[in-house]
């Protein structure tokens, strides 16, 4: 795989030793859940679903913090703030190749999800019960009590930052810099460490971990063959709105 990685985009803040690595991805993500431990009770206080926590954490804190490195990378590289030195695979793939690749990635995406939610389910109640209630599967804050114009901005923030913003700075860090300066060393191996590790840094859904890894698995790949960010973008965004459906159809029936 590694043969598929045009020098030009292995260039992007140079090769990633283990520990410098492991920082990089596992660090904003760490921030983001003490984040949300510390903010979880100040949202109770103020009559808020809590996961807005983890949405502040995940969705505007982690997201500072990797585009503020990136852009760090780009002075470095370039001599400019600018993302488009430090963020690669930017390849326009033709229209019907990537509709195609992108229903492919939605039906494995479906398919994991089918086939993985009772291991999900059973690691959360089994293995990862201790967590806060408001970061289980079984949290339902539509029938929490909260009024319908809490709801209607939470579910407005949750589209903004957990199915727009988030999915699209991640996929820039993570598929769009770390993994193709990971490919020079790890080879074949650099996408297997690039899933792995992006599924370990969502610590506040470690029951997700399978999924996540599975799914990323299967992509990074194609991403890494195609050269084209777009489609884990693309990817990425949908499979967050899909998360947030049963809320959305929830809030319907109110």
């Amino acid at each position: 795989m590694s043969g598929s990685v045009r020098s030009d985009e292995t260039n992007l803040g140079g090769q990633l030793t283990w520990p410098r690595l492991l920082l990089l991805h596992l660090g904003p993500g760490a921030v983001a859940m003490g984040f949300t431990l510390a903010g979880a009770p100040l949202a109770r206080r103020v009559g808020v679903p809590p996961d807005l926590a983890l949405l502040a954490g995940s969705g505007v804190v982690a997201v500072a913090i990797r585009i503020g490195y990136l852009l760090h990378l780009g002075r470095t590289v370039s001599g400019g703030y600018s993302l488009r030195d430090v963020v690669g695979y930017r390849a326009r793939l033709p229209a019907w190749r990537f509709l195609g690749l992108f229903g492919l990635g939605v039906a494995l995406g479906l398919g994991l999800y089918f086939v993985l939610t009772p291991v999900s389910n059973f690691l959360a109640t089994r293995a990862f019960g201790w967590l806060p209630f408001y970061l289980l599967p079984s949290w339902d804050p539509v029938h929490a009590g909260f009024g319908r114009g809490v709801l209607l901005v939470y579910l407005a923030t949750q589209l903004i930052f957990n199915c727009l913003v988030a999915p699209v700075a991640e996929e820039m860090y993570f598929r769009g810099n770390l993994l193709p300066r990971m490919a020079p060393t790890k080879g074949p191996w650099a996408p297997v460490v690039s899933s792995a590790l992006f599924a370990v840094q969502h610590f506040w859904q470690p029951f997700d971990a399978p999924f996540l890894f599975l799914f990323w698995l299967g992509f990074g790949p194609i991403i890494m063959r195609t050269r084209c960010l777009r489609l884990g973008i693309a990817l990425h965004i949908t499979s967050n709105v899909l998360g947030l459906a049963p809320v959305i159809l929830a809030l319907a029936r109110l």
